[in-house]
């Protein structure tokens, strides 16, 4: 379940970090390549990372427990998403609309940031996995105040 303005926020191209747990309880992060809103009746959120920057598979050797950070740093707008996730093969579909968003991502860091676009568009994204998340609950994290808000959520 992902509140309007957040779904809003979500349908621009942002900055990603997904968050695991594996079976000790030892957290593990990787960087997002992209993600796309889910299907309607489907999972909210297909997050496409390449399978090398996963140390953990949600549902396999870590819990299903998922936690991602969306920010747009420019304006410093940040949200934490938490829910349940589960990984698959990403399709060559998700893997292209994941390069399209890194593409689009690099433009912004070389024009706010001056990091080069070659950065971001150079990442190879194969082989990949598609993780399904069921967002449960939402969080402003912007700095100031509503900082921690939840947003909604069924949990």
């Amino acid at each position: 379940m992902i509140p309007g303005a957040l779904r809003e926020f979500l349908s621009a191209p942002r900055w990603c970090a997904l968050g695991l747990v594996d079976q000790r309880g030892r957290p593990h992060l990787a960087r997002c390549g992209g993600w796309q809103l889910g299907p309607p009746g489907g999972p909210d959120l297909l997050v496409v990372t390449r399978t090398s920057f996963l140390s953990v598979l949600p549902g396999r050797d870590a819990s299903d427990r998922v936690t991602l950070l969306m920010n747009e740093s420019e304006r410093f707008v940040a949200y934490q998403l938490k829910g349940r996730g589960k990984a698959r093969e990403a399709t060559a579909a998700e893997i292209e609309a994941a390069r399209e968003m890194m593409g689009k991502l690099a433009v912004t860091s070389e024009q706010h940031w001056g990091l080069p676009a070659s950065l971001y568009t150079s990442i190879i994204l194969a082989p990949a996995t598609t993780i399904e998340v069921t967002v449960e609950e939402a969080f402003a994290q912007s700095p100031g105040p509503g900082a921690g808000e939840r947003l909604g959520g069924t949990a």
